[in-house]
């Protein structure tokens, strides 16, 4: 009845880089440029991949680059 009874696994990453997963490579390569150019602000940056469909909280693109989400712990 318990057989393979083990402990759940912690998913290691945030919202935003478990959405960006599903990217392909170049969009995956836009968003990772995107988000490491500082002119970029993180409400003007998620209103832009809205724009596009990436929908995106403003608060999860600021938590990554603060390494304040998931896949900083």
């Amino acid at each position: 009845m318990l057989e393979g009874l083990t402990p759940k696994v912690k998913d290691a990453l945030c919202v935003l880089m478990r959405r960006a997963a599903d990217l392909d490579a170049d969009d995956y390569q836009i968003l990772m440029d995107a988000m490491g150019d500082q002119k970029w602000t993180s409400n003007g940056l998620a209103t832009a991949l809205r724009e596009r469909g990436f929908v995106i909280h403003k608060n999860a693109i600021r938590e990554h680059r603060q390494k304040q989400c998931a896949c900083a712990r």
